[in-house]
Order: C-alpha cells, then structure tokens, then sequence
C-alpha cells in the first residue's frame, strides 16, 4: 500500500483529486443561499458548519501529496470564479479582475508558469463542462457559458481545454477528468444517504 503511495503519479492523481473535493466545497459554499432560494441541495447541506475546516484538512493532505499541483488549481480555481466578478469590489478592496491578475502572477511567481498555465486549462475545461450541464438551470438566475456561447460551442471548449492541458500535463488532466465526474457521483450519493436528494447538483 504504501508502495503504490509513494508513486508519484498516484500522489498526483490523488491530490488533484482532493484538491477538486476542496474546489467544490467552495464552489457549493459560495451558492449557498442561491441553491436554497433555487431548492438545490448541495454537499454544505451534509457538512454544514463543518464545510470550512473540512476543507482545510482536505487541503492540507492535498498539498502534503503534491504541494504545487494543489495549489495551482486552487489559485486557478479562485482566477477562473472571478470571472463572473470582474467589476464587483472585492472584501479586500480590490476589483475582480484584479485580484485575478494578482493571484495569477504569484502564482507564476511561485510555481511556474507551466504548472500555472495547465491548471488553469484544466480548471477551464472543468467549468466548461460544468456550466454545459446546468445550462437550464441558470437559464435564467445565473450567468453561464453555456447560455452565453452555446451548448455546442462550451463542451467544444472544454475538450480543446482538457487536450490542451493533457498535452502540458497528462496526469493533472486526466486525473481531473475522472475526479470531476467522481466527485459529482460521490456527492450525490451522500445526499442520498442524508435524505437531500436533488436532480441537480
């Protein structure tokens, strides 16, 4: 067992995989209170008060398996979801698309610009594809790519994304592929087992 640990690409894997638990934690965080206006259950309604330092310890295994793959997604994850916030003022005083830009050049800074530019494809895809399957639910109440592009033209810029990152970074990508649909799967069973069944999640 901890033989196939130590392998570095199950520690990749694994770590894109609990880094992308935690980018959803926060994802379902964040529209907390648009999912109970809409009736959508989420994984916050199973952890409630308990989401944030879960989140933590989640993280902080992720990054003891692969520090820079860990947090290149994450900072990713925070570049891309300010992209629907570009001209909102941020708690920290700044505008949205500024505090992307400062996150995406320390992110450069400290990780590379390899590292940073594939997960950045790979957290495009993933939204991409997130956003083709909710299309009909933020028809109306949210901003979506799929509304905005097209259904066929958002999957399409998902897979361009994901090969895109595949070719920078095969296992980053895949992994994240199969931790996306995994972790959608996962949830939906807790909910289940809570009693917080819902169609969409």
């Amino acid at each position: 067992m901890w033989h196939i640990m130590s392998n570095p690409v199950v520690k990749k894997a694994l770590a894109v995989f609990l880094t992308g638990v935690v980018i959803k934690m926060t994802d379902d965080f964040n529209d907390h209170e648009y999912d109970i206006l809409v009736g959508k259950r989420s994984l916050i309604d199973v952890l409630k008060t308990g989401a944030f330092p879960y989140a933590i310890v989640v993280f902080s295994l992720a990054c003891l398996l692969e520090l820079n793959t860990s947090i290149s997604l994450f900072y990713s994850s925070f570049i891309i979801g300010m992209a629907t916030n570009l001209n909102a003022r941020m708690p920290s005083g700044l505008y949205g698309y500024q505090e992307s830009f400062l996150m995406f050049f320390t992110g450069i800074l400290i990780l590379g610009h390899l590292e940073m530019l594939s997960s950045l494809l790979t957290i495009s895809a993933v939204q991409f594809w997130d956003d083709w399957r909710d299309y009909r639910e933020d028809a109306i109440a949210r901003k979506n790519l799929a509304n905005a592009l097209g259904k066929g033209e958002c999957i399409l810029l998902s897979i361009i994304c994901l090969l895109a990152a595949y070719y920078m970074d095969p296992v980053k990508a895949t992994a994240a592929a199969f931790s996306t649909l995994s972790i959608v799967y996962i949830i939906k069973l807790l909910l289940i087992c809570h009693g917080e069944v819902s169609d969409n999640i």
